[in-house]
């Protein structure tokens, strides 16, 4: 991997680039210094892509493949809003967390487990998988380029031990819902059992995830 040093250097042409071409829009110049930031912190590292010359927004991403003994599978659905006291709404997508400067990928999923599951008895095989893949990002409207290394875990805990909240699966095509239980789920429905995690780092606000 390259040293953190060296990925901010190679990064600093893209990020002047990007600065440019923000001109004076506020949201751009401010999508900007949040992906700064990201570059500074480890987070990931600008490149020009060798194919299309364009830039390349480069991520080392950790994903729990997190599956519970009667076969449903985690994935996250939203993130809580506290301001507007909503859930708002993502892709369904599987757990997961940038590595961090001079992070390995299982240093990284130690992190994700502890910020996200704190309370849960999750055991972690030797199973792994690693991919990548390019697209849009959706909070910097940049092509990305994602390295993801992805693990597989069971839940041991019990079902019933479990705080969760049934929900009818139209929630996953509308851009909010609030967080509480429908009582309206039709009788031939399978409804989606939904789990509100809490950040450890952000337990005094800001985004939970669903």
């Amino acid at each position: 991997a390259l040293p953190q040093d060296t990925r901010i250097k190679i990064s600093e042409p893209a990020m002047e680039a990007i600065y440019r071409a923000a001109g004076q829009n506020e949201a751009r110049l401010q999508s900007a210094t949040q992906l700064e930031k990201e570059v500074v912190s480890g987070m990931c590292w600008l490149d020009m892509d060798p194919v299309s010359g364009k830039l390349l927004r480069m991520v080392h991403i950790v994903t729990l493949n997190l599956t519970r003994d009667d076969g449903f599978i985690c994935k996250q659905i939203g993130e809580w809003d506290n301001d507007q006291q909503i859930v708002l709404r993502c892709e369904p997508k599987s757990p997961g967390t940038k590595m961090q400067s001079g992070e390995l990928p299982r240093q990284s999923l130690d992190r994700l487990l502890h910020e996200e599951f704190p309370t849960m008895n999750i055991q972690v095989s030797n199973l792994m998988s690693e991919r990548s893949e390019k697209k849009p990002s959706e909070k910097y409207h940049v092509r990305s380029k994602y390295f993801v290394t992805e693990f597989m875990a069971d839940v041991v805990d019990s079902v019933d031990d479990m705080r969760v909240i049934k929900m009818s699966q139209s929630v996953l095509h509308v851009d909010s819902f609030p967080m509480e239980e429908d009582r309206n789920i039709l009788d031939d429905e399978d409804p989606l059992e939904v789990m509100p995690v809490a950040r450890v780092s952000e337990t005094a606000g800001g985004h939970d995830r669903m």
